[in-house]
């Protein structure tokens, strides 16, 4: 017979410097008269166990971290549709409490009051449900009435069989980000409109600037027009002046009184008249 003692867990060091544990099983043998005669162990290497029973630890504690996050959106649905995870995060966000949503599913609806948007989440859940993951920007109704925009990752659970089982939708919060973004928007086109009108302003002010150019271009070959008319106008009484003068001058001797008074009214009309 044998008496099992305690198991024992060691670390061991390896030649790359790594280490490995080692579970180790002892019995002590005794005979018919318990008296003990000899001892067994069982060695056996655990080392991947323990690893993959802290991976599963740490897997667990990443997930209770996310579940709490007050900044993650959480939720999951069962292979029925049916609300069954409504995380920190989606109360802090959506001002529900979880015990509120599971409960009641009109509570949800509110969430997406208008029928089409609600019937569009539905058809993403169905899809999800099929099997596609899916990365979309949802809008959520606040219980407070504020418009929520959610970064969304859906895909579907499933089991060892490969089976669906449920899905899971992780979310961020991105609604101060699209309302700066909003904002730059209306900056972006609100400065648009200022550089357009300033353009036509600009364009106006050019407009005015040839046309007034033109003008007093027009303005000015018409004075030189007038200047070279004037000059002409000018010369031309100049010459008839000097015939004037000469038929003053010479006249008299070839003319009569009332011829040379005829010729010099007909010179003095001429000249008048130009």
């Amino acid at each position: 017979t044998g008496e099992r003692a305690a198991a024992e867990i060691l670390k061991h060091p390896r030649k790359d410097g790594s280490f490995f544990y080692s579970e180790i099983l002892g019995a002590i043998l005794r005979d018919h008269n318990g008296i003990p005669y000899g001892i067994v162990l069982l060695v056996r290497d655990i080392t991947t166990r323990l690893n993959a029973e802290a991976e599963r630890m740490r897997m667990a504690q990443i997930l209770q971290s996310v579940i709490d996050n007050e900044q993650i959106i959480l939720t999951s649905f069962d292979e029925e549709n049916k609300l069954v995870l409504w995380n920190r995060g989606a109360e802090k966000i959506s001002g529900y409490s979880a015990s509120e949503v599971i409960s009641d599913p009109k509570t949800y609806e509110r969430c997406y009051p208008d029928p089409e948007y609600r019937e569009y989440i539905q058809e993403i859940q169905n899809r999800v449900q099929d099997g596609e993951a899916i990365n979309l920007q949802i809008e959520m109704i606040a219980r407070s009435g504020e418009k929520k925009y959610i970064a969304m990752f859906s895909r579907s659970i499933r089991d060892s069989q490969g089976k669906v089982t449920g899905n899971v939708n992780v979310g961020l919060d991105i609604t101060a980000r699209i309302q700066a973004e909003q904002v730059m928007q209306s900056v972006n086109s609100n400065l648009e409109e200022l550089v357009s009108l300033r353009t036509l302003e600009l364009q106006d002010s050019v407009r005015q600037m040839k046309e007034e150019i033109q003008a007093r271009r027009q303005a000015e070959s018409e004075l030189v027009a007038t200047q070279e008319n004037l000059a002409n106008r000018l010369a031309e009484q100049s010459r008839q002046l000097a015939a004037l003068y000469e038929v003053i001058l010479t006249g008299g001797q070839s003319l009569e009184w009332q011829e040379l008074m005829d010729s010099l009214l007909e010179k003095i009309l001429a000249v008048t008249s130009s």
